[in-house]
């Protein structure tokens, strides 16, 4: 296209050159030509030094998610009104498997001239970890102290373990709920989140022991003596005095009770 503009320039040139040559004085037919000559020699010159053009296809940076298929567009070159993107000389490749910053190189040289472009390939990771809570995302505990984690799992696809930077925090609800926020972040700032609720509720009975074997014999007619038991709580702990009876042994007659 450059040297079209620049042909119909010098053709221009000449018209006005012949006509000047008739009608013209001599000085001013000095000047045209000088200004002929230098258009002439400007076009020789850029003619002959001109580099070869080198054009990317696509972008020349581009952005894929790590772990993809890359594909590269390449380059097309011209020179002199001709292609001749056959002559590229390519270097560099992307690793989409690691993440980073790599560069594609386009160069060609014709006639001693050489020109080169290049290309920078940024292999992101954008995807968020995966959080897996083990049991129930729904639990009730009779405290907070007693509360018993059933676990979770975390894991990128591009750190791949990470259990162990998962971080947790009870966040308030309200009165006897709880939010239970587990977090993780992958070494490329992708941040994920689950929650697991936890209800305070005292759902465990006592348990009552019994004093002694369980059986007690005693005489037909004598007294009986009741060894007692005890009663502990999971919360409230010993809760022996809240113990309460039911039923008579009669010791007149023979039998079991």
């Amino acid at each position: 296209m450059k040297y079209i503009i620049i042909s119909s320039i010098m053709a221009i040139s000449s018209i006005i050159l012949f006509f000047a040559l008739n009608k013209f004085k001599k000085t001013r037919i000095i000047l045209i030509s000088l200004i002929w000559a230098s258009v002439c020699t400007f076009t020789v010159a850029d003619y002959f030094f001109e580099k070869p053009l080198i054009i990317i296809v696509g972008d020349d940076k581009e952005t894929v998610r790590v772990q993809t298929t890359y594909v590269e567009k390449g380059a097309k070159a011209e020179y002199h009104f001709q292609d001749v993107s056959q002559d590229i000389v390519k270097e560099g490749e992307v690793d989409t498997s690691v993440i980073g910053k790599y560069e594609i190189k386009y160069s060609i040289t014709k006639d001693k001239k050489t020109a080169e472009k290049t290309r920078t390939v940024e292999v992101i990771d954008d995807v968020e970890p995966v959080i897996t809570l083990k049991g129930e995302e729904n639990v009730i505990a009779s405290s907070l102290e007693l509360y018993t984690e059933p676990g979770y799992e975390a894991i990128d696809n591009y750190d791949k373990e990470l259990t162990d930077r998962v971080t947790t925090e009870l966040v308030p609800e309200k009165e006897n709920i709880y939010n239970k926020v587990y977090t993780v972040t992958d070494s490329s700032g992708n941040k994920a989140s689950v929650i697991r609720k936890v209800e305070i509720k005292d759902i465990v009975p006592p348990i009552v022991s019994l004093n002694g074997t369980g059986v007690e014999n005693v005489y037909q007619g004598g007294e009986y003596n009741d060894s007692w038991a005890t009663a502990s709580d999971d919360l409230d702990g010993d809760v022996s005095e809240t113990i309460t009876t039911s039923g008579n042994v009669d010791t007149s007659k023979v039998r079991n009770i």
